[in-house]
């Protein structure tokens, strides 16, 4: 059956979204009949279709038998997989369990992290079902354990820690992550013993052991920045590389040079021809060694996405050949998702697997094309090539040219289908992408080859990977120097809000046209159906072409709608933002003016950046990319750095700030920033009103023109949303001394709110039972993290909340 992967894999994708999203199956058929009642309906308009010859098609070749199989299949397994997860343990729980180590040690700031496999589960009665799952070991540095290895057989006993779930809205989902890897959960070690070692398959842990050696041998000649990125350009090895490189790679568009892909792929493939036809050996030897050489690769570097692709892609095009059967590129990319997601059905949450796959169609589909459009006329470049034939510099300049070109029509095509993945997944663009993939492009191929020579080289001896250390260093160099550049350029990266999912699904749908129109023109026979399809797309063409002008007509009278709404007055929203240890609120107001109040922006990790990861996505999710008031109750890391990316990235109108005690390093650098964007800044005190809309207005409370306190702290600003009869208290981290001072200057009543944002996210040291029963709130919100050192909030204060009168 022609492209029967094509037709199993859209039946398994729908049954994916119908188990993940569709709690029964009732809509898929109500769906499916709608479709067939309207074709009947409107069959007139559909008189070119022979439905007696596709009814006899479609029963011949058991097509909907095997379309309804795979959805039926895929919905009720990933349902299945999901209540798997969701009933292992409890939050918190302590468990027993006899693990085999599968990972080497990622070792982090505060703790060592191993991934494990599930042997047996001590007290958990239908264990069974779990065996063979993955969760990731956790031991404190604190903790003196001895170091475990690959393979290793230990008995663990442990706080299972269920993954959380999105903690804002459209925020990043650390569970569905884990899914993707088919992780569990984390399990934090409290007692381990180690049984026996090499509880693994022998091949595993030679393919393990040659690994480690590379990376050893990788980490003795290179620097530790040149080898991390090594390791991530040939295995897609990343964690260990510099943040500040990462970012270098991510900004400048090139962050897909850091996986596996077909080129890697290609390489190998290439290589292992030419070795062994050095040694006469014939095509299908060549063809079953390189199979095996593949599956060797892909076990030493792992299974991401991107990897597993290209890999399988590659092996099918091997066995094609060696069938003598031609390669049809459709079902190979086919094959290769079946086989991923049924190994896997939540790897629909890795946004690798989609760029991936995005990139490999896009080249697939429209390169052509855009070739048609970009390169250079065959007769043309003909007449040039013989006016140059016998003039080599020029004829090295048209060949480079027309290089450059094809590189360019690559980057293109590829980034037509994945800009939208990156708009829904990053909120970002970019208009230099072509620059900074035309400047690496070429350096990546010599890299990657090299880098192989390398590793091979030095598994046997690295005494003689000194004769290329000194030209692979700068390389690698090169390459990182080349993504700080186009990093800095103008336009690198341009932050958007998300879309509305129609506007995505009508863009792909206008590309497909687009490929569907080119396909069937370029086709030398077309059947009857086919030319029909392609008389109604010129017909709709010409059409288009005809009627542009009401089209774009059609299109600002549209834009006009949607700003009269954006204006129209609606209800007061309050956004409170999970940001960790910190406080962020988001207020919308009826005339849809938006003020962030605090920004959260104290981590653990001095690599983790509260606005660009948390706030940014949030606000830009919500189609936010101006700012009418930021307020910073006082200069607190863990209140105002998130502010940074906001500042930088977004338009800011105004600031409002407190009078400062002293002056602390965020202050500084947040200023320095306010001040090269020249964004005007409010300095209130006590009795000020900033007036944000005809409905609200902030009434500041706190603090007095003339401090009284030497602390940060204890001048927060305090102030009051007020809309109609409806107010909300912000106290910033006002403590207890603060407070007192608040209740000695208004009289009873005029602090009484609707809502508290609670001072220092509930501290022993604030909210005392005096203020609290002033303001005799209806509801209180609290900004801590999960588990956090400082122990908020603090018990004492959710007993006086109860006691409020």
């Amino acid at each position: 059956m022609h492209r029967l992967f094509l037709i199993i894999l859209i039946g398994y994708l729908i049954g994916i979204i119908w188990g993940l999203y569709i709690k029964s199956i009732t809509p898929i058929f109500i769906i499916i009949a709608i479709i067939i009642l309207l074709i009947y309906k409107f069959k007139k308009h559909f008189k070119f279709i022979n439905y007696i010859k596709i009814l006899k098609i479609i029963i011949k070749k058991e097509i909907i038998i095997i379309f309804i199989v795979s959805i039926i299949f895929s919905g009720i397994n990933i349902k299945l997989q999901n209540s798997k997860y969701d009933n292992l343990y409890k939050d918190n729980q302590k468990i027993e369990l006899i693990a085999t180590i599968i990972s080497d040690k990622n070792e982090k700031e505060y703790k060592t992290v191993y991934k494990i496999r599930v042997d047996k589960i001590n007290n958990k009665k239908n264990y069974s079902q779990y065996t063979g799952t993955y969760l990731l070991l956790n031991i404190k540095n604190t903790e003196k354990i001895k170091d475990l290895k690959y393979g290793m057989q230990i008995k663990v006993l442990g706080e299972y820690i269920k993954p959380d779930e999105a903690r804002n809205e459209h925020g990043f989902n650390y569970r569905n992550y884990l899914k993707s890897i088919k992780v569990f959960g984390n399990l934090s070690c409290e007692k381990i013993e180690i049984i026996k070692e090499n509880n693994i398959n022998q091949i595993l842990i030679y393919c393990n052991n040659i690994k480690n050696i590379i990376k050893n041998n990788i980490k003795e000649i290179l620097s530790q920045e040149e080898g991390d990125l090594l390791l991530g350009i040939l295995t897609g090895e990343t964690n260990q590389i510099n943040e500040e490189i990462v970012n270098y790679f991510k900004i400048s568009n090139l962050y897909h040079l850091l996986s596996v892909s077909g080129m890697h792929v290609s390489y190998i493939i290439l290589a292992i021809e030419i070795l062994l036809k050095k040694l006469s050996f014939n095509k299908k030897i060549i063809s079953i060694v390189t199979i095996f050489s593949l599956i060797f690769f892909i076990e030493i570097i792992g299974y991401s996405p991107s990897a597993t692709r290209a890999i399988i892609m590659g092996i099918i095009s091997l066995i094609a050949f060696l069938l003598n059967r031609k390669l049809d590129i459709i079902n190979s990319i086919c094959i290769s998702m079946f086989i991923i997601l049924l190994y896997n059905p939540f790897n629909v949450y890795n946004v690798g697997l989609w760029l991936s796959y995005g990139g490999t169609i896009g080249i697939l589909s429209f390169f052509e094309i855009i070739n048609k459009k970009l390169s250079l006329k065959e007769e043309k470049h003909k007449y040039e090539m013989m006016i140059y034939k016998k003039q080599n510099i020029q004829n090295l300049i048209l060949k480079i040219k027309n290089s450059i070109m094809q590189m360019s029509c690559v980057a293109i095509s590829a980034q037509i289908i994945i800009l939208p993945i990156m708009i829904l997944n990053f909120n970002t663009i970019s208009l230099t992408f072509l620059i900074s993939n035309l400047l690496a492009g070429y350096l990546i191929g010599i890299v990657i080859i090299v880098g192989f020579i390398f590793c091979i080289i030095s598994v046997f001896s690295i005494k003689f990977t000194n004769i290329i250390i000194i030209p692979f260093k700068i390389l690698i160099n090169l390459l990182i120097f080349i993504s700080k550049i186009s990093s800095k350029l103008p336009l690198s990266r341009i932050y958007v809000t998300t879309p509305n999912i129609v506007i995505i699904i009508i863009y792909y749908i206008f590309l497909f046209l687009i490929f569907l129109k080119n396909y069937l023109e370029k086709k030398q026979q077309l059947s009857y159906l086919q030319k029909k399809v392609l008389n109604i797309l010129n017909n709709y063409k010409k059409k288009f072409k005809e009627n542009i002008k009401q089209f774009f007509s059609f299109l600002i009278i549209v834009i006009i709608i949607n700003y009269l709404y954006l204006i129209i007055p609606k209800q007061l929203k309050i956004n409170f933002i999970d940001v960790g240890q910190g406080d962020c609120t988001l207020i919308i107001t009826p005339q849809n003016k938006k003020i962030l109040i605090d920004s959260g922006g104290n981590t653990a990790s001095d690599y983790f950046d509260i606005g660009e990861q948390i706030l940014m996505p949030y606000l830009l999710n919500k189609g936010i990319k101006t700012i009418d008031y930021i307020m910073i109750s006082h200069f607190d890391a863990d209140h105002c750095n998130g502010f940074i990316s906001i500042l930088e990235n977004l338009n800011v109108k105004k600031v409002i700030i407190g009078k400062q005690c002293n002056i602390s390093q965020e202050y500084t650098n947040i200023m320095k920033i306010i001040k090269e964007k020249n964004i005007p800044v409010i300095v209130v005190k006590k009795g000020d009103k900033i007036h944000i809309d005809s409905y609200v207005y902030l009434d500041i409370l706190y603090p007095k023109e003339k401090l009284e306190f030497d602390n940060l702290n204890e001048n927060s600003i305090v102030a009051k949303l007020k809309y109609y009869n409806f107010s909300m208290l912000f106290t910033g981290d006002l403590g207890i001394d603060g407070e007192n001072t608040i209740l000695k200057e208004y009289t009873k009543g005029e602090l009484k709110a609707n809502i508290l944002k609670l001072g220092h996210h509930g501290s022993k040291g604030s909210s005392s039972l005096e203020f609290l029963n002033e303001i005799k709130p209806k509801l209180v919100l609290i900004g801590v993290g999960k588990n956090n050192k400082f122990g908020h909030p603090n018990n004492e204060v959710l007993n006086r909340l109860k006691d409020i009168r």
